[in-house]
């Protein structure tokens, strides 16, 4: 089987507000001044597909920061990959999302927890344990994948 990644696009991952890269076939290669987002993108390959950063880390913050490094709220984190999976197009995408409420007794609207959706192909999955089966099977689980 032959996986070629052909695109990725960030909206507000980490440093990254919106970005699209597309892929040269046979070599691309990412370069630049120090705290441009080389780190970032090396990041989100396997935080889209199992939910860590290359540094096998699962609970690593992704979140925009403003000027004074203080996360923005009320934002949609997420990257997209497409794939080429011989000849066929692949799409993964994971969003992270807070989720804001009032808590009991509290006319304010607060932070009360975050979500995570999963879509592959553009088809939202029913669940993470879903969205995770499947990456397995295609990419033959975490031991297999290579940052």
């Amino acid at each position: 089987m032959k996986v070629t990644l052909k695109k990725t696009i960030f909206e507000n991952f980490k440093g990254i507000r919106n970005l699209e890269i597309s892929y040269n076939p046979e070599v691309t290669n990412i370069s630049g001044f120090h705290k441009l987002g080389k780190t970032t993108i090396s990041h989100s390959y396997p935080w889209s597909i199992i939910g860590k950063d290359r540094l096998d880390r699962k609970d690593y913050d992704i979140k925009t920061l403003d000027e004074n490094n203080n996360p923005i709220h009320k934002l949609d984190h997420s990257v997209t990959h497409y794939f080429d999976v011989d000849g066929a197009e692949l799409v993964i995408k994971r969003v992270f999302k807070e989720k804001w409420g009032n808590v009991k007794g509290s006319e304010i609207e607060s932070l009360i927890s975050h979500t995570t959706d999963f879509y592959i192909n553009h088809t939202k999955q029913q669940s993470a344990g879903e969205f995770n089966s499947k990456m397995q099977d295609f990419f033959g689980g975490e031991r297999h994948l290579r940052f």
